[in-house]
């Protein structure tokens, strides 16, 4: 005789959320690194988020994740591309572009030198990660109850 109810659930669910938190997302679960955020932010967060913070949640992971690409590009040992055209680095520009540590500048066609659109990219990736963190009470500031009442509070006697 066959088997009766309901078949077991699958591994391609949604992960599980701790006590009623957030569930990860699936294009968070298939970013290593944003993955590893989320785990670490749940860890971290005691039970405080709720399944109303994970698209804020999702949001901070995902641009922590293009914040760490972004850097990890511009690491000397990782810079093998031209940001301004795509192409390989080769020789002169390749031993130059492992000297410097961050390469702030890249060449442009012409010859000048504009802002690295990596670190443009990071810049803001990284904006948004602080964003998403006060918003989710991520940082000591955030958590940190203010000391001025809000105006139109108690009156002086």
């Amino acid at each position: 005789m066959g088997r009766r109810g309901r078949p077991p659930a699958t591994k391609t669910g949604p992960t599980p959320a701790p006590a009623g938190g957030p569930i990860k997302p699936p294009l968070v679960r298939i970013d290593p690194i944003a993955s590893q955020m989320w785990d670490q932010v749940i860890d971290q967060a005691g039970g405080r988020l709720q399944p109303v913070d994970a698209t804020v949640l999702e949001a901070y992971c995902a641009a922590y994740s293009l914040y760490a690409a972004c850097r990890s590009q511009l690491l000397p040992r990782q810079r093998t591309i031209d940001p301004a055209t795509g192409e390989p680095l080769r020789g002169a520009a390749l031993r130059k572009a492992r000297e410097s540590p961050w390469p702030l500048t890249c060449e442009t066609a012409a010859g000048g030198e504009k802002v690295n659109p990596l670190v443009t990219q990071m810049q803001s990736a990284w904006r948004d990660v602080m964003k998403f963190a006060a918003e989710l009470q991520l940082t000591p500031n955030s958590e940190t109850p203010h000391l001025n009442p809000p105006s139109g509070g108690r009156e002086a006697m």
